[in-house]
C-alpha cells in the first residue's frame, strides 16, 4: 500500500489544457491521505468521446495509475465545474476497481466545491475571478514549481475581500519559502 501523492489533468484534442485544475485536484488528494495498491499518481485523461480518452491514457509507470472520461461535446457545457465533477466521477470508479476510500475522494471533491464564488490560479500568477460578476484581479509571481508550490502553500483562505494564501509549517516547507523568498503568508485583493 501507498499514499496517494497527487493527480495529473489531461485534456485530449485541441483544448486540452487543464493544467491549473489538475494542480488544484492534485492537492486537494494528496493531502486526503489516500492509500493506493501501490501507485502514487493517478492520471485523469479527459476526451471529446471515451475511446479517444481511453487510448491517451495508456501510462506505462508502475507508480501511476490511469483513468479515462468524456467531455461534453459543446465547449460551453465545460464550465470548470463540470469538469471538477467528470473528473471526480472517474476517479470514484477507478476507486471502486481499486478499493480506495472513496469518502476521503469525496471529501476533497466537497472542499474544492466549497469554495465556489472564487476561481483562483496559483502557478505563475495568482488569478481571483468572481465567478458572479467576471472581475478579475491577477498578481504575477515568480515561476512556481509544484513540488515548492506544495511545500510552502498549505490554506486558501478567504477573509472579507481578502484572499490569504498561508504557508505550511515544517523545515520543506521553510527552506521552499526561503529559496524562493516568499513570506508565510501573502494576501490579495478580492475583484
Amino acid at each position: 500500500m501507498r499514499l496517494l501523492e497527487g493527480s495529473r489533468l489531461y485534456g485530449v484534442g485541441p483544448d486540452g489544457d487543464w493544467g491549473d485544475l489538475g494542480e488544484v485536484i492534485s492537492i486537494a488528494l494528496a493531502r486526503a491521505n489516500i492509500l493506493t495498491p501501490g501507485y502514487t499518481e493517478l492520471y485523469v485523461n479527459l476526451g471529446t468521446d471515451l475511446d479517444e480518452a481511453i487510448a491517451a491514457s495508456t501510462v506505462t509507470a508502475d507508480w501511476a495509475e490511469g483513468v479515462a472520461a468524456a467531455l461534453p461535446r459543446s465547449r460551453k457545457e465545460r464550465p470548470l465545474a463540470t469538469i471538477l465533477a467528470i473528473s471526480e466521477k472517474a476517479i470514484l470508479a477507478k476507486a471502486s476497481v481499486d478499493h480506495l476510500d472513496k469518502r476521503a475522494i469525496r471529501r476533497a471533491f466537497a472542499s474544492l466545491r466549497a469554495t465556489k464564488i472564487f476561481e483562483v490560479k496559483l502557478l505563475r500568477a495568482v488569478q481571483i475571478t468572481n465567478l458572479r460578476t467576471g472581475g478579475v484581479s491577477n498578481r504575477v509571481l515568480r515561476p512556481i514549481s509544484a513540488f515548492d508550490y506544495l511545500a510552502a502553500f498549505g490554506k486558501l483562505v478567504f477573509k472579507g475581500d481578502e484572499l490569504e494564501l498561508r504557508g505550511r509549517r515544517g523545515v520543506l516547507a521553510d527552506d521552499a519559502r526561503k529559496a524562493n523568498k516568499w513570506p508565510r503568508v501573502q494576501r490579495f485583493a478580492l475583484p
